[in-house]
């Protein structure tokens, strides 16, 4: 466990010492990465973007909600009446 940890870590820092400037807004440093797919054990290279906080925190908020809102097959629909 500690060495998958530690490998993550790595393939982390990687990212962002390959790509230092955030892939959002393209003008701050990059000190954290995004997962694009929203999976955060997923560290695959391709899933990887370097990012600041603000644009991270702001995506990942977006993403949030956007996922509360998303209507499952159990949810009541309203007619407006």
């Amino acid at each position: 466990q500690a060495k998958l940890l530690e490998r993550a870590r790595q393939e982390r820092q990687a990212k962002l010492d390959a790509q230092p400037i955030c892939e959002f807004c393209r003008e701050a440093t990059a000190t954290e990465v995004d997962h694009i797919s929203g999976d955060a054990s997923d560290n695959a290279w391709e899933n990887l973007r370097s990012a600041c906080k603000p644009c991270h925190s702001a995506r990942t908020m977006r993403e949030h909600v956007r996922g509360r809102r998303r209507a499952t097959p159990g949810d009541r629909v309203s007619d407006g009446g």
